[in-house]
């Protein structure tokens, strides 16, 4: 090749290498705007969710005890408010993107059956029943609260896991992004 042909041939290599350079960059910047929105909308509130979640649970399990304590069936009233409030919010962390739907189902379910055992366990105590079985639901009911405790626990930290990875990959891609297209201020 003639150093003339060469000669006309580097500004369209410059060109190119430029190109791909912003190419390179919106994939990046792209990347790293999808990893913020998910911390934003998906990460951060299933770590709440997830926390308010175990909040109402064992808020739940306070109030069924304080039935039981009281002997007064009335109480159970504002368990079944904070069941319904459980089942909401478990209900509407399924449109959360960074969270299994299947697994936020089971929960919900589980959650169901826990609190309709919970539930009856109580009322029987309040009534002053005794025997064996009511031994063994109190054993059942422990074991599923502490199932779903331990689940909603893995979740949270599961996505604060996420959010770390996220921001890692935030930090590491930025500043090459802003050196490669020369934005960083400052001399």
């Amino acid at each position: 090749m003639k150093v003339v042909h060469k000669i006309a041939l580097m500004p369209a290599l410059a060109v190119a290498a430029l190109l791909l350079v912003f190419i390179v960059v919106q994939l990046t910047r792209s990347a790293n705007e999808d990893l913020n929105r998910k911390i934003e909308t998906g990460y951060m509130p299933a770590v709440t969710t997830s926390q308010n979640l175990v909040e109402m649970l064992a808020a739940l399990q306070r109030g069924l005890q304080d039935a039981v304590a009281s002997a007064d069936p009335t109480i159970l009233a504002e368990t079944d408010e904070l069941r319904r409030e459980f089942m909401q919010t478990v209900n509407d962390a399924e449109a959360n993107e960074t969270l299994d739907t299947d697994q936020m189902e089971a929960i919900g379910r589980e959650f169901q059956e826990y609190y309709e055992l919970a539930r009856g366990t109580s009322l029987r105590m309040i009534n002053m029943e005794i025997g064996t079985d009511l031994q063994d639901a109190l054993t059942t009911m422990a074991d599923r609260y502490n199932a779903i405790k331990a689940t909603l626990d893995e979740i949270a930290a599961q996505s604060s896991v996420d959010i770390s990875q996220a921001v890692s990959y935030t930090h590491l891609t930025l500043p090459t992004t802003i050196e490669v297209c020369g934005c960083r201020g400052g001399g």
